[in-house]
């Protein structure tokens, strides 16, 4: 039995990552926290903090930490709320197809199951 599965690319773009510093910045996160959580490096990381910061998506917080704290503002909540509204009205369901009999083509009929798998979010 042969089967065949379809699934979308792993790589996330920069509507994603954004959605994912947001999801982070929801309790008070710092620069080092989002490049291990994110997975991303210093440099990106940082790019899109001081993107976030120029948008009023997130703020600096200096609040008795010992290190600096993006928390999220209310302009940001609302686009992580967006993004994630979006997300789960794209996801879609991985079809998987399996050729069911496969002794002779002709009458071989292809199975369809449908399988859920979905990035976690926040």
């Amino acid at each position: 039995m042969s089967e065949t599965v379809l699934v979308l690319s792993q790589r996330r773009d920069a509507t994603r990552l954004i959605y994912d510093i947001l999801c982070l910045a929801r309790n008070g996160i710092s620069k080092t926290q989002i490049v291990s959580r994110a997975n991303l490096n210093f440099q990106l990381t940082g790019r899109y903090i001081r993107f976030l910061l120029a948008k009023g998506l997130i703020k600096e917080n200096f609040a008795n930490r010992g290190f600096v704290a993006y928390d999220l503002t209310d302009r940001g909540e609302r686009l992580r709320s967006l993004l994630k509204s979006v997300e789960d009205e794209l996801f879609v369901p991985v079809a998987r197809f399996s050729d069911v009999n496969s002794a002779t083509k002709w009458e071989s009929s292809p199975k369809i199951s449908l399988t859920t798998e979905r990035i976690p979010t926040c």
